[in-house]
């Protein structure tokens, strides 16, 4: 169940509602959900109780999704109307990933699925850094403190990237039951992976990146993701 607490228009209350029941079908489940939209950058600041970029557009606090206006995302950040039904699924993803496991951590496996499933998986943009030695260590992804600690969007296209490769290769049924496993410990976590995949993470992982070096993708289309590359971020 969704409920809308501000004023949103009846354009963005058709995209959250159908976004909705995309996920309500692949989780199996229709978690309760509370969509406060916000009128200006400013109020999301005090929100978040700190500078936002002009890529942040909103936030998921447990059953809560937090989110600028539409005009405040298409005139203050570096979004157009054409995403904003990928930024609104992907801060849905939260919500539903919340109602498994109120456990965000792995944070690349929390972030990893609400980017793949709202686009943020660019396996050309991951397989550019790996060509120039800028890979994330997944386990330098893996608390709050890590993940924000990293600038370059590169984090949220590598980790939705492998999250693919996981779907692809197993299920996403797998990734819901590894998703309903984390854990805060890394051993645990890592028991647990094995457990479900019948594979070591590192295994996994390695496997991954040989599929990105060895498979052919189309040239990136936008050079300012290159920047990306080396943790600048010229569109902020």
């Amino acid at each position: 169940m969704i409920r809308f607490y501000n004023n949103e228009s009846i354009e963005d209350k058709k995209i959250f509602l159908e976004n909705y029941k995309f996920l309500s079908n692949a989780y199996g489940i229709s978690p309760k959900i509370r969509i406060l939209s916000l009128k200006s950058r400013r109020d999301l600041e005090i929100k978040l109780k700190r500078k936002i970029s002009h890529q942040e557009i909103g936030f998921c606090n447990r059953e809560s999704i937090y989110i600028l206006n539409r005009n405040e995302i298409i005139r203050k950040t570096v979004w157009k109307k054409k995403h904003l039904s990928s930024l609104y699924l992907h801060e849905l993803v939260h919500g539903f990933n919340y109602a498994l496991n109120k456990q965000r951590r792995p944070l690349w496996l929390e972030e990893g699925i609400a980017s793949f499933f709202s686009g943020m998986n660019l396996n050309n943009f991951v397989q550019a850094a790996m060509k120039k030695n800028k890979l994330i260590d997944f386990e330098r992804l893996f608390t709050e403190q890590q993940w924000n600690s990293k600038i370059s969007i590169l984090k949220y296209h590598q980790s939705g990237s492998f999250i693919g490769f996981i779907r692809n290769k197993y299920s996403f049924k797998k990734i819901i039951e590894l998703k309903k496993k984390s854990h805060p410990n890394k051993k645990t976590f890592r028991e647990n992976f094995k457990k479900i995949f019948k594979k070591d993470f590192v295994e996994l992982v390695r496997e991954w990146k040989r599929y990105i070096k060895e498979s052919s993708f189309p040239k990136i289309k936008r050079p300012w993701l290159l920047d990306q590359i080396e943790g600048l971020d010229n569109r902020t």
